[in-house]
């Protein structure tokens, strides 16, 4: 009887959590439409079509677009100090008005021998 009445409840916690399992993560499409490298600046225009609950959710796409830009662009970096500068826009309509809906995050590319790679200069993101 205790046997059955364990598998019991391993049944019942088991489907306990597959119920919890809650939404699926859901793809968010991100666009870079331009990217400019001058001097020692880089400048990517970026196209986000998603509503945000929470300026988290926009900064760690930040964060991912800046990785994968630095990636991108090593061999032309290279050691040299750039400035990259992303514009987050929520449709191709904003970025043809030129509104920056999302706004604008910047970050120093090898700013020093001692802090190579990338370091956050401003935030100017936001959800509103």
């Amino acid at each position: 009887m205790k046997k059955l009445t364990t598998v019991f409840v391993f049944i019942i916690i088991g489907l306990t959590l597959v119920a919890c399992g809650g939404d699926e993560p859901k793809d968010i499409e991100v666009t870079i439409i331009d990217l400019n490298i001058e001097s020692n600046e880089i400048i990517a225009d970026v196209i986000v079509t998603e509503t945000f609950k929470e300026l988290k959710q926009l900064e760690e796409i930040a964060y991912n677009v800046s990785s994968q830009l630095y990636e991108e662009n090593f061999e032309i970096i290279g050691a040299s100090s750039y400035s990259l500068i992303i514009n987050f826009y929520d449709s191709q309509g904003s970025f043809d008005a030129e509104d920056v809906s999302y706004g604008t995050i910047i970050f120093d590319v090898n700013k020093t021998m001692e802090n190579p790679g990338l370091s956050l200069n401003q935030n100017q993101l936001s959800i509103d």
